[in-house]
């Protein structure tokens, strides 16, 4: 009940966001009033779910995702325009990825959940 509530605010606010900002800025300012409302669509549901389920996921874990899509995001934006850097920015965080989980595999076959 709680978390259908976070959904309906969050689209409520996306929508209210979107008729402020598109007369204003066109179908960019769309993408992101939908990143803003995701975004905190997706801290409200980790901060409800983990009252409820008595936190089942780390908290740093948690930190760990928002900060790695958010440095992507920023990373990715930056480097649009040029083709050959994005990349190369592309295949090294697919290896930073790969590196990471053949190191870590040990605790992702556990999952992620809270020792």
């Amino acid at each position: 009940m709680i978390l259908s509530m976070c959904v309906c605010v969050c689209a409520i606010i996306n929508i209210i966001l979107n008729a402020v900002l598109i007369p204003r800025a066109g179908a960019v300012a769309a993408c992101y009033t939908t990143v803003v409302s995701y975004f905190l669509l997706f801290i409200l549901t980790g901060i409800v779910s983990g009252k409820c389920m008595k936190h089942i996921y780390s908290k740093k874990v948690f930190l760990c995702f928002i900060l790695w899509i958010s440095g992507v995001s920023v990373l990715s934006y930056t480097v649009y325009e040029t083709m050959w850097i994005r990349y190369i920015v592309y295949g090294s965080l697919l290896m930073i990825i790969l590196i990471y989980t053949y190191v870590k595999r040990s605790e992702w076959k556990g999952g992620i959940w809270k020792k």
